[in-house]
């Protein structure tokens, strides 16, 4: 991701469009992410975000980018959502520093485990891993 954001220059503002300095500040300390990578996700995300503010299912299932990927879609399906159902910003951002070099592995390894963990019993049956 830091080649990504530093190719998209200096840092937005809220008013051109970007998060507030202080909203960004929060996640980068939440996250372990640099300012411009926060930014770069941000944009990522709002590119998503066809219906509103927040990542809906439809969102997902509607992307022709997007509509074969069962990964995807389980991935949106894993992921905490409000009351609406959508993904905000925030646990996008959450969920993708679970992947960071820096991580801590045994967060990565049971967030992985809930994709294939279709049933959420806490175990993989095979017809899971299928």
């Amino acid at each position: 991701l830091g080649r990504w954001a530093a190719m998209g220059g200096a840092a937005s503002t809220a008013s051109n469009g970007g998060l507030p300095e202080k909203h960004v500040q929060k996640l980068v300390k939440a996250t372990g992410y640099s300012a411009a990578e926060v930014e770069f996700l941000h944009k990522r995300f709002k590119a998503l975000c066809k219906r509103g503010q927040h990542l809906s299912q439809a969102d997902i299932t509607e992307d022709p980018n997007l509509q074969g990927n069962a990964y995807v879609r389980r991935l949106f399906n894993v992921m905490p959502k409000d009351e609406l159902g959508c993904v905000r910003f925030e646990t996008f951002v959450a969920t993708a520093a679970k992947f960071r070099p820096e991580a801590p592995i045994d967060g990565k390894l049971s967030f992985i485990f809930n994709l294939f963990d279709y049933d959420m019993s806490d175990t993989l049956e095979p017809e899971e891993l299928s």
